[in-house]
């Protein structure tokens, strides 16, 4: 399976193009769909969307894109699941996503089941 690239929040403001050079787009959040401030909705539906696409963090990337919060709800969700994650942060000078990885301080547990 070819790479893929999550990402967090999809609003049609945005170009993902140099993002979509890293792997097939998965949108996990429409802009606006759910607010940060319903927490049980937002790792609900990360949730989900992880489990249906079989998010593998070896070959998988994140865009880091959206309002901080549902970022910072999604960083420490995957966090907890995994040691590295391999992001795509946006570098404004050339307009261009770039890769990093993030490193948890976490072991990694398994994702499958439901989380309740």
């Amino acid at each position: 399976m070819a790479s893929r690239v999550f990402i967090i929040s999809h609003s049609p403001r945005f170009d993902y193009s140099s993002a979509e050079e890293f792997g097939e787009p998965v949108y996990i959040l429409a802009d606006r769909e759910i607010t940060p401030l319903r927490v049980d909705d937002v790792i609900d539906r990360i949730f989900d969307v992880l489990c249906q696409r079989a998010f593998d963090p070896a070959k998988d990337y994140v865009a880091v894109t959206g309002p901080s919060a549902l970022v910072a709800l999604f960083l420490a969700y995957i966090g907890s699941l995994n040691e590295e994650v391999n992001l795509l942060l946006f570098d404004a000078g050339p307009g261009r996503y770039r890769h990093r990885v993030f490193r948890s301080p976490h072991g990694r547990r398994e994702l499958s089941g439901d989380r309740r």
